[in-house]
């Protein structure tokens, strides 16, 4: 940079990134969240950075980002470089066998300084301007169509068996999401395979896709707002993304190619597993990482498949599995589910599903995930971790087990779990002054299988670990005998208020939707929310608590530092 500068391609591609972005804000003018405008207002009063409204910098961005020149970043960039603003900050683990700080940091400091002397080649820019998709695919059809009445949406059988539900909205002016789903996932690959599988989307999504690698991916995407990732996880393979109306067909054709043309690159995979087995290491020495993955553990049981990242686990990622893999789950797209939210225009939206959508590969293939029955444990875990020096602990409860699934059944664990969280904030926080900050969360999730799961998790100093879990015991008996109405009507005063404003988010449509067709349920289910929430009793919470949070079935794990 210092030495050569940028090249005249590189400033251009990013002026256009630039304007892409801020052009994108100004269209959302009338939809930006206030806690957004707040953000603005407060930077503004306490650092003194401009707010002059997206109108007036939309307008400076289309007349200043122009007259912006090569010389210009050229030389801001190379002032970054001056060797009197450097500072060399090393974290690495305790090694007795290493140099002393003092050598290494000498040592390194020396490099850097050294660098000024070194002569780079400079860097060539080289782009061949393919497109994106070399062929487009021959379109299919939309063989039936459905409308949905009970969420305004329509649902589209495709001439290949692929399904399509989508929903027109106005929330956002510059937004479309979408999500795709087909049962199987990584569920369906051998316990050998299991570690390339998880990977194996990270890896196709960093190597490109098509023609293009992912730089010239890069530099192919330039001003568009768009994004696609395939997935793999452990029920179901698919895709998500979003993008910006005008870029809609740029969003087919990187779906189509990450199904039919996806790349997996060696020298992307080096690096990706580098820096994997970077984060292992340190994964290894960091406390607070050591204390999640025992918890993860032990509520699956040491099962094989919850593993966390591991040197020993990186042993099994290889990159031929993980292609192997990918090809296989990618092959059939006859079970997918596409669900598109957001401003999209109908008739464009038939158009690119039956060009694109309807071209997918389908044999007929229909699948269904297994169960690999990582389930907790029956009876009471207690555990300590002992790992770093800091004086401070993290103590984690877990209820979990078995429960029968309904939407009824699912809020009321939520609402218990809301009802308990304010309880311990008011007692072990404010009252005690035990902790910064105490979590609670409670959920039922219906599959592989019903199962439910209530954590309560806190950061305390170690010599109150005791008095505050058992506080915390305390809260849960409250709840189990029957706690108290006023806290009930808070919480579904503050539930009220959240679900209206997720009513008009694009995101809360296209997770309920894939949720709702994932247990197969009617799609008019997402909307009797208000009618479950005013129904729900005092009782009946109390009644979930003395279900669930069980003095004989738990998990209790505290993290503390290492005895000298």
């Amino acid at each position: 940079m210092r030495q050569h500068g940028f090249t005249a391609s590189e400033l251009a591609r990013e002026k256009v990134n630039l304007l892409s972005s801020v052009e994108s804000l100004y269209k959302e003018r009338d939809q930006r969240d206030s806690e957004v405008l707040a953000g603005e207002y407060r930077t503004h009063f306490l650092s003194g950075v401009p707010a002059p409204g997206i109108e007036a910098e939309w307008e400076l961005y289309q007349r200043l980002i122009p007259e912006v020149s090569l010389g210009e970043v050229d030389l801001l960039g190379a002032s970054w470089s001056d060797s009197g603003d450097t500072v060399l900050f090393v974290i690495r683990p305790e090694d007795p066998e290493a140099s002393s700080d003092e050598v290494l940091s000498t040592a390194m400091l020396a490099q850097i300084e050294g660098a000024d002397a070194l002569q780079v080649e400079a860097y060539e820019d080289e782009f061949d301007d393919l497109p994106l998709m070399a062929t487009l695919p021959t379109p299919g059809s939309i063989t039936a169509e459905e409308p949905v009445a009970s969420i305004d949406a329509v649902r589209w059988t495709l001439s290949n068996g692929v399904t399509v539900v989508a929903k027109q909205t106005d929330f956002q002016n510059d937004e479309v999401l979408f999500t795709a789903f087909s049962p199987g996932g990584h569920s369906l690959v051998s316990d050998e395979d299991h570690v390339s599988a998880l990977y194996a989307d990270d890896i196709a999504s960093g190597s490109g896709v098509g023609l293009h690698d992912s730089v010239t991916l890069d530099k192919l995407l330039a001003g568009k707002r768009v994004s696609v990732a395939p997935y793999i996880s452990a029920l179901y393979e698919g895709l998500s993304g979003n993008a910006s109306p005008e870029d809609l067909e740029t969003l087919f054709q990187l779906i189509t190619l990450y199904v039919t043309e996806p790349r997996f690159d060696p020298a992307y995979f080096s690096t990706y597993e580098a820096r994997l087995r970077t984060s292992a290491e340190r994964r290894a020495t960091d406390p607070d990482s050591v204390f999640f993955d025992k918890a993860n553990m032990v509520l699956a049981q040491n099962h094989h498949r919850a593993r966390p990242l591991s040197l020993d686990v990186l042993e099994e990622l290889d990159l031929d599995r993980a292609t192997a893999v990918y090809a296989e789950r990618f092959a059939d797209f006859s079970d997918a589910t596409f669900v598109f939210v957001g401003a999209f225009d109908w008739d464009e939206l038939r158009d690119l599903a039956s060009r694109y959508l309807a071209s997918l590969p389908t044999t007929g293939r229909v699948e269904q995930w297994v169960d690999h029955d990582v389930d907790p444990p029956p009876g009471v875990e207690e555990h300590v971790v002992r790992k770093g020096i800091e004086p401070r602990s993290q103590t984690i409860l877990i209820y979990a087990g078995e429960a029968l699934w309904t939407r009824e059944e699912a809020l009321t664990a939520t609402v218990a779990g809301e009802i308990l969280g304010t309880r311990l904030r008011e007692r072990v926080r404010e009252a005690l002054g035990g902790t910064y900050a105490i979590g609670v969360r409670a959920s039922i999730s219906s599959i592989p299988d019903s199962e439910y799961l209530l954590y309560v998790l806190f950061g305390s100093d170690p010599a109150r670990v005791e008095e505050l879990t058992a506080e915390v015991a305390v809260e849960v008996a409250w709840l189990r005998d029957g706690g108290e109405q006023s806290y009930l009507d808070s919480v579904k005063e503050q539930l009220r208020t959240s679900r209206e404003e997720q009513l008009r988010e694009n995101s809360f449509w296209l997770n309920q939707i894939q949720d709702a067709t994932q247990r197969g349920e009617s799609l008019g289910e997402i909307n009797g929310f208000d009618e479950r929430l005013e129904a729900l009793t005092l009782e009946e919470v109390a009644a979930a608590a003395r279900r669930y949070l069980l003095d004989d079935r738990y998990i209790h794990i505290v993290l503390l530092p290492e005895e000298e």
